[in-house]
């Protein structure tokens, strides 16, 4: 073993510009399946879809001992990662053998730490019942699938509907096979929709005649990314600087990835997207208005002068669902779903202010042995950069010193490595009440 000792050291860089430097985690949707007896027609449509949109997914089971379907080898479930994002999408397909899933760990701790990230958790007949297996439907609103798993389901703390599929925030149920085509859809284009966020994040539309700074917010608010939309394209290069634009007063349509197109109506502040292919549109965020004497020189909230949920008064996700003529018109295959939405300004605002108040993870890169670790937010944010734990041979170590940091930069940070090539780190930032903000895994070379 060879034991390599680097210096300690931070390097505090100027925050500025950083917005941009957000960590892009791959899309991914994992699809488990029971040991026997499971719903065919439902797997089969959610390959085919996933295939179509170029989703990279993995098939996993309990005890799979090399089975193979559909060309594709089922992994185990203990080899899933237990580093699940919000990007990532848990697709459970219901069949006979559920006590297989019941009593399989992995699944357990996965859709639970798939539950805290905010991921998608998806399940179909009987794939629902693991999901309340798990622990993660108090409180949540479910599609029923047989009555005989009724009182099951209650138990778990869930709020029964006789609706063919029920879709919240982040759990999609269906009640069966006959459901399958609606159910799956659902799932890839919630699977996109956070893909085409996360990648840009709050939109900056401009500053109006009226004196107003114009914004789209967006529903799934994972990133801290600010995009300038400008001449009807989306500026990487937007650095914060103010531009007009004239009153709202027609809708305005933005290319953003393939054949999906953002689309902001001003007559409902509503902003969707639409699959030009399909012709379904679904909700990005709302338009919000915000007098630009709270902002700082910037416009990206880096330099704010007062809390993001004082500038926001007004904003609620339900009208784009209630007032969107286009919304309703493309998916009237949804008119037998129940759909649960954000409905209260407070959520909104905490989620927009949690997220351009504390510090994120935006960039770790390990070259020459030298980890860094860039940070964004306005500065009010604080955390703990942190070597969490390793994945190695008993004789394996890394020690570490935690270091408290403040506010926006990039820090190199110094660790003695004992340990064979090839280990697995974790990165963890805390936030200020000690939840995790961010892990990044991370390969000692």
């Amino acid at each position: 073993m060879k034991k390599i000792l680097l210096l300690v050291m931070i390097i505090l860089l100027s925050g500025q510009g950083m917005a941009s430097e957000t960590i892009s985690d791959p899309i991914q949707a994992l699809v488990v399946i029971p040991s026997a007896g499971f719903d065919e027609e439902s797997f089969q449509m959610v390959v085919r879809e996933l295939t179509s949109y170029d989703i990279t997914w993995t098939l996993a089971g309990p005890d799979p001992d090399g089975q193979l379907i559909s060309d594709r080898e089922v992994q185990s479930l203990d080899s899933i990662s237990d580093m699940i994002t919000n990007e990532t999408a848990i697709i459970i397909i219901g069949g006979s053998d559920m006590s297989s899933l019941f009593s399989s760990e992995p699944l357990t701790r996965i859709l639970q730490n798939a539950s805290q990230a905010g991921s998608i958790c998806a399940g179909i007949g009987n794939g629902t019942l693991a999901l309340a297996n798990a622990g993660i439907l108090n409180g949540v609103k479910v599609s029923v699938p047989d009555e005989k798993n009724r009182v099951f389901l209650e138990q778990s703390g869930a709020i029964l509907d006789q609706a063919e599929g029920v879709i919240t925030d982040t759990i999609i149920t269906a009640q069966g096979p006959a459901s399958a085509q609606t159910w799956t859809e659902i799932i890839v284009r919630e699977i996109i929709a956070r893909e085409i966020t996360n990648n840009l994040g709050v939109l900056y539309l401009g500053d109006q005649e009226n004196g107003k700074s114009v914004y789209v917010i967006p529903e799934r608010l994972r990133s801290a990314v600010v995009s300038g939309i400008r001449e009807g394209l989306v500026r990487d290069t937007w650095a914060g600087e103010s531009f007009g634009i004239p009153v709202l007063n027609t809708s305005v349509q933005i290319p953003v990835r393939g054949d999906w197109i953002l689309t902001i109506s001003p007559d409902n502040n509503a902003c969707l997207l639409y699959e030009q292919f399909t012709g379904a549109f679904i909700p990005y965020g709302s338009v919000v208005y915000i007098d630009p004497s709270l902002l700082g020189a910037k416009r990206d909230f880096s330099t704010n002068k007062v809390p993001i949920e004082g500038m926001i008064q007004d904003i609620t996700f339900k009208d784009v669902y209630q007032n969107s003529n286009e919304y309703n018109e493309s998916n009237r295959t949804l008119r037998n779903w129940t759909i649960e939405v954000n409905n209260t300004n407070s959520s909104v605002k905490k989620s927009v202010a949690l997220l351009f108040d504390d510090i994120r993870i935006a960039e770790i890169t390990w070259e020459d042995l030298t980890l860094r670790a860039c940070i964004e937010g306005n500065g009010v944010g604080s955390g703990i950069l942190d070597i969490l734990k390793t994945q190695g041979d008993g004789d394996s170590s890394i020690a570490y010193d935690e270091k408290k940091i403040e506010g926006s930069g990039c820090y190199e940070v110094v660790i003695s490595v004992n340990a064979p090539k090839g280990i697995t780190a974790y990165l963890t930032l805390f936030g200020k009440e000690g939840d995790i903000l961010r892990e990044k895994e991370i390969i000692i070379p």
